[in-house]
């Protein structure tokens, strides 16, 4: 792995990639190591987190920890389903960047653009690896 692969390295090529800001990518790249972080399988996602320096701060910022969950969300939370808390911590997170202006594809791209970007890097799809561990993830964010 090259010493300058770094999660702002990625945040950067993900935006060139997926045609939109910085801003944006890093956006749905810290949402999207969030959500691996909390619900995905932890030796898959300490797979990622190992290899790509910064994504585990990332993860656990604050800038990744949702806010104020809706009514639906708490409601759906509340059951403590796995596969329905992932599903309202998802849906939660594609509502916060649509208020961003962050569209679903443009969600998509990146993250693909990440996936593609630590497989070159590391010879393995880590991410999606880590990503298959949560139900119902790979189709919210294009996996």
């Amino acid at each position: 792995m090259a010493k300058t692969f770094t999660i702002d390295d990625v945040i950067r090529r993900a935006a060139v990639k997926s045609a939109c800001s910085e801003d944006q990518a890093r956006q749905v790249i810290t949402a999207g190591f969030w959500l691996l972080h909390k619900h995905g399988e932890p030796s898959a996602v300490r797979a990622v987190f190992d290899r790509l320096p910064g994504a585990a701060a990332v993860a656990g910022s604050t800038a990744a920890v949702r806010r104020k969950p809706g009514l639906l969300a708490g409601l759906i939370k509340a059951t403590n389903g796995l596969p329905l808390a992932v599903v309202a911590d998802g849906a939660a997170l594609l509502i916060r960047f649509k208020a961003a202006g962050i569209e679903r594809v443009t969600a998509k791209r990146v993250t693909r653009s990440v996936r593609h970007q630590v497989e070159v890097e590391t010879g393995h799809d880590l991410v999606g690896d880590a990503l298959r561990t949560i139900p119902g993830v790979g189709d919210m964010l294009g996996s």
